[in-house]
């Protein structure tokens, strides 16, 4: 199967099974890291969040104490010397007090909003009282303003004020405690949760990492392998016929571009033997006619010398003849001549 598959689709295939493996990786990891990310960013926050309000809401009880003693210390201090700095010091610091009661009230959960509500009322009444005190001493009626500072509706509005900071205090001094310890147990786990993880993620990676490399390497030696052995067997294969062995033929060990250049080429050498063998032939059919030319002419050539040596002879007898007749004649000449 893997032979049959071009190598533009073994590389393309390689590729895309690195790719996978590596998003898979990915994924595997983010899921393992998005594990922790709600204890990092919901659970651990909220706690801090928790403990943050805790600690504002304590903060706006003691301060709420501390304009409390500073309120009652200033009617009681303008009551009996008369000094205005009592008083100013009581108005700059009243609606400061009531700014952070209603803060405390808004910040507050239910139970929390009792126990500030009841603290405001308590004010509220603590304060209506005290502003009539000052008015009785701007009007010079310092007693009438002790009076009303010292009164039984007075103290028990301070006592209502007072108990309603002691309950929130007592409450939240459990509930701290009990934040702390759900905070201390949550950021214990998470730690934990986060150590594995983080463990488990550094392990799918080196595994993940090693599967990769492992199949990059198996893919590269296989493709290597199948244009390897195919170009060296070309190169073997052209060697030969360069050498004269014109039988000889690559062998094809797969359908990709590399097993389609060795059948090619293949196909090129048989039709190059053929057109060798036909050209042998054809100077096989020419060596032999001209064999039979020369064969010919030899024959041909035979009768003929023998004309051209009987002419010879011929020409030769022609002129003994005419030596002979000239002999003749002058030996007729000769004989004459002695007769006479």
């Amino acid at each position: 199967m893997f032979k049959q598959v071009s190598i533009r689709w073994k590389i393309i295939g390689g590729y895309i099974a690195l790719a996978l493996l590596t998003c898979v990786s990915g994924a595997i990891s983010y899921r393992q890291i998005t594990a922790i990310e709600a204890p990092l960013t919901k659970d651990i926050p909220q706690s801090i969040e928790n403990i943050r309000k805790s600690s504002e809401l304590d903060n706006y009880a003691q301060e709420i104490r501390y304009y409390d003693e500073l309120l009652t210390q200033s009617a009681r201090n303008y009551a009996f010397t008369e000094d205005t700095k009592w008083k100013d010091r009581y108005n700059a610091a009243v609606p400061e007090l009531d700014r952070i009661i209603k803060a405390a009230i808004e910040n507050g959960d239910d139970e929390d909003k009792t126990f500030f509500s009841s603290v405001d009322s308590a004010n509220l009444a603590l304060v209506d009282m005290e502003v009539r005190s000052q008015v009785d001493t701007d009007h010079g009626n310092t007693k009438d303003a002790i009076k009303i500072l010292e009164s039984k509706e007075y103290w028990d509005q301070k006592a209502i004020y007072s108990k309603g900071l002691q309950d929130y205090v007592h409450r939240r001094a459990a509930a701290k405690d009990s934040t702390i310890d759900g905070s201390t147990e949550l950021l214990s786990q998470t730690t934990e949760q986060a150590s594995r993880t983080v463990a488990r993620t550094a392990l799918l990676l080196v595994v993940m990492s090693i599967a990769v490399f492992t199949i990059a390497l198996v893919a590269g030696g296989l493709l290597s392998n199948s244009i390897l052995m195919s170009l060296r067997e070309l190169t073997r294969t052209i060697n030969q016929i360069a050498q004269g062995e014109f039988e000889k033929r690559a062998t094809v060990y797969s359908k990709d571009e590399i097993g389609n250049l060795a059948a090619a080429f293949n196909s090129m050498a048989e039709r190059l033997q053929e057109s060798r063998k036909a050209i042998e032939e054809k100077t096989k059919a020419l060596e032999e006619k001209k064999d039979n030319l020369a064969t010919r002419v030899d024959e041909l050539q035979k009768p003929e010398a023998l004309m051209v040596g009987r002419e010879l002879k011929m020409v030769e007898l022609k002129k003994e003849v005419v030596r002979l007749e000239e002999e003749v004649e002058r030996l007729k000449g000769g004989g004459a001549g002695s007769a006479a």
